[in-house]
C-alpha cells in the first residue's frame, strides 16, 4: 500500500497521493493517478490497495455521485462496506482503505475514511466502518521531523490555511514518505519496500467541484523497483549510503 494525505481547510479540502502500482516484489506495474474526481459534483476518492480493484471502487463511486449526489452515493457506499471484507485466506493481497474528500449536501465540506483489514488502525478506526475524520489524516510510511527536514519542508506560517499549505508543501511531505520503506500490515504476507513514486497529485474540493493536477513527478518507471535515490540527491551521505545499501539487499 502507499500513501495519502488530507487536511480541511477553511473553504476547501486538500489531498495528496502518489501515482506509483506495483506488484508484491515492489516492481512498478503502471504509473498515474490514483484518485478519481467527480464530473459533476464535489466529490474525490482515491484508495490504497490492490490498483485494478481500487480504480474500479474510485468509478462506481464517482459514478454515483453523479447521478444520486453526493449524499446518496455515499451511503450506497457505505451499505456495500459489508460485502467488501477482506478474506483471512488471501494473506493481505485483498486489503483496502478508501478516504473520499467531498462536499455534501447536508454536511458541508466532509473527509470519510473505510477500511476492510480485519484490525482496528491505531487511531481506532474500525473495519468495515465509514468514518468522518478530522485534523491531518495520513496514510503510509510514517515519517519524522528530520524526514521533513531533509526534503526541505517548511512549517506552517501563523494563519495559513492548511489547504493552502498543503497545496504549497505537499509534494515535499510526499517525497519525504517516498524516502521511507513500508512497514508490513498485519496479516500481510509481503512489504518493507519503497511503494511511493511516480507522481505526486494534489486533489482540491470546494463547494463547486474537485479538482486534480500533478505536482511533482520522479524519474520511476514501469518494470523496474522504485528507486528514492533517483530524488535523493539533498540527502546526508548517511542516509544516502543507507538508501543504498537497502536497494542493493533488495536487488540481490
Amino acid at each position: 500500500m502507499s500513501a495519502f494525505i488530507s487536511v480541511a481547510g477553511a473553504s476547501s479540502l486538500a489531498m495528496i497521493t502518489d501515482g506509483a502500482a506495483y506488484d508484491e516484489d515492489g516492481v512498478v506495474v503502471r504509473i498515474g493517478r490514483k484518485v478519481t474526481v467527480a464530473k459533476e459534483v464535489p466529490l474525490a476518492i482515491t484508495t490504497r490497495g490492490n490498483h485494478g480493484v481500487g480504480q474500479a471502487h474510485q468509478k462506481r463511486l464517482c459514478d454515483a455521485a453523479d447521478y444520486l449526489g453526493v449524499d446518496d452515493a455515499i451511503q450506497s457506499f457505505e451499505d456495500a462496506l459489508d460485502e467488501m471484507a477482506a478474506q483471512p485466506e488471501n494473506g493481505g493481497r485483498d486489503y483496502m482503505h478508501w478516504h473520499i474528500v467531498a462536499f455534501s449536501e447536508s454536511r458541508g465540506l466532509i473527509r470519510l475514511s473505510a477500511h476492510n483489514m480485519p484490525f482496528a488502525f491505531a487511531d481506532g478506526e474500525q473495519p468495515g466502518q465509514l468514518k468522518e475524520v478530522s485534523g491531518v489524516y495520513a496514510a503510509g510510511n510514517k515519517i519524522d521531523l528530520p524526514g521533513l527536514v531533509a526534503v526541505g519542508v517548511s512549517p506552517m506560517q501563523p494563519g495559513e490555511d492548511p489547504a493552502d499549505y498543503m497545496a504549497r508543501e505537499g509534494a515535499n511531505v510526499m517525497e519525504a514518505m517516498r524516502r521511507k520503506r513500508s512497514e508490513p500490515l498485519e496479516g500481510e504476507t509481503h512489504g518493507g519496500q519503497y511503494v511511493i513514486g511516480g507522481q505526486c497529485d494534489l486533489t482540491v474540493v470546494t463547494p463547486a467541484g474537485a479538482t486534480v493536477k500533478t505536482v511533482r513527478t520522479w524519474p520511476d518507471r514501469v518494470g523496474s523497483l522504485i528507486n528514492p535515490l533517483a530524488s535523493a540527491a539533498d540527502l546526508p551521505r548517511q542516509q544516502r549510503r543507507a538508501l543504498e545499501r537497502e536497494l542493493r539487499k533488495r536487488s540481490a
